[in-house]
């Protein structure tokens, strides 16, 4: 172990206390090779090291196992904190010489200098300790020597780790990487377990996934329902965050008329779903594409009100209504088989319309309401 730097707790007040020297005491050690052999360990998939300055050290004595490692966390100072310890510039140009690839810094620690304890937003203290994590790069590496560890389990183990460290980033393209080169082997395919992760991704939810840069290597390896024509979107998460019932009913209106219009059109359909007798089997989903939610929904809520108030109308029984206005083209193309009808209205988003290719929904006008859904739900 390293002493206490004296010129550092002369100068700096954060953590000078912590490490005051107290006594020495002499113990016997050995290097991690040596450990490694003597237990009979020959492969280290993820090691932690955090020893107060001495980690250069334990990798210099962890030549051959430190082949095996695959992620490895290494606490790194900036500032030597003891004396003559190895810094961080020390370590990354060992781990760089021995195959490894710097991935990221933890949190970084700070410290106030006592005779300058003033500090900006931009350089907040002077830079002491972090953790750092390197890896081995298995998709870079190719050469014979290294091919050690370029092998489909070591692949798979780098990814485990990596996704329990939360570099997402990196456990995403290896296994992308492992099933192109492996996928033939069904322990080896995760195309679809990547795209199911991409499909729950907001950014991503829009697009098509099998037609994602990221699947481009894999997509044979797909299932069908990953592209658009068979949209990944489960039935039964589709009918509760939509509220489905028996009858799924959708309306276009056209939100740039004016409130008043837009009320009236809406006000029509409600009433006739309101006293329609199978009310309680019925969802009404109404498009709000060119409007925000929350002004669509303010116009809604006075139309409700407006018939609760007049008509003495009893709406706890239903219909429910939902507004539908960011949905992607897979939950639409998902969602347009469940719909028995779409209500013509005299003003209605055409654009949204054909977008959505609602021609393919049955149309249903609001004069013949009552005989068509009647129909339906029977």
């Amino acid at each position: 172990m390293y002493p206490p730097s004296k010129s550092y707790s002369d100068r700096f007040i954060g953590n000078s206390q912590l490490i005051e020297l107290v006594s020495t005491e002499e113990i016997q050690t050995t290097t991690l090779d040596d450990f490694c052999y003597s237990e009979g360990i020959s492969e280290i998939d993820f090691i932690q090291i955090d020893t107060q300055g001495a980690e250069l050290k334990i990798l210099e004595g962890a030549k051959e196992i430190l082949k095996s490692f695959l992620l490895l966390k290494v606490e790194v100072e900036f500032t030597s904190i003891y004396d003559n310890q190895p810094l961080f510039g020390d370590v990354d140009l060992y781990l760089r010489k021995s195959g490894f690839t710097f991935l990221d810094f933890e949190t970084l620690h700070r410290d106030s200098r006592l005779r300058g304890p003033t500090v900006s937003q931009q350089h907040p203290g002077q830079l002491l300790w972090t953790d750092a994590f390197y890896f081995q790069d298995l998709i870079q590496k190719s050469s014979d020597e290294e091919s050690f560890n370029n092998t489909p389990e070591k692949l798979l183990k780098l990814a485990c780790i990596a996704d329990i460290l939360s570099f997402y980033d990196v456990a995403m393209e290896t296994l992308e990487w492992l099933t192109w080169k492996y996928g033939d082997n069904p322990k080896y395919n995760f195309a679809n377990n990547i795209a199911e992760v991409l499909s729950q991704s907001p950014d991503v939810v829009k697009q098509e996934v099998g037609a994602l840069p990221a699947m481009e290597r894999i997509k044979g390896y797909l299932d069908s329902k990953y592209f658009l024509n068979n949209p990944v979107v489960k039935e039964d998460e589709l009918y509760s965050n939509l509220k489905l019932r028996k009858l799924n009913l959708i309306i276009f209106p056209d939100w740039s008329q004016t409130e008043e219009t837009v009320g009236l059109e809406l006000q029509a359909v409600i009433k006739n779903l309101v006293n329609h007798p199978d009310r309680s089997k019925m969802t009404l989903l109404i498009d709000n594409s060119n409007i925000s939610a929350e002004d669509a929904d303010l116009i809604l809520s006075s139309v409700v009100m407006n018939l609760l108030m007049e008509s003495e109308l009893e709406v706890d029984e239903g219909p429910e209504i939902f507004l539908v206005g960011e949905l992607s083209q897979i939950q639409w193309s998902a969602l347009i088989p469940q719909l028995q009808g779409w209500i013509k209205l005299e003003n209605e988003n055409g654009e949204a319309i054909a977008q959505v290719k609602a021609d393919n929904i049955p149309l249903i006008e609001l004069s013949n309401f009552s005989d068509k859904t009647s129909n339906k739900i029977d």
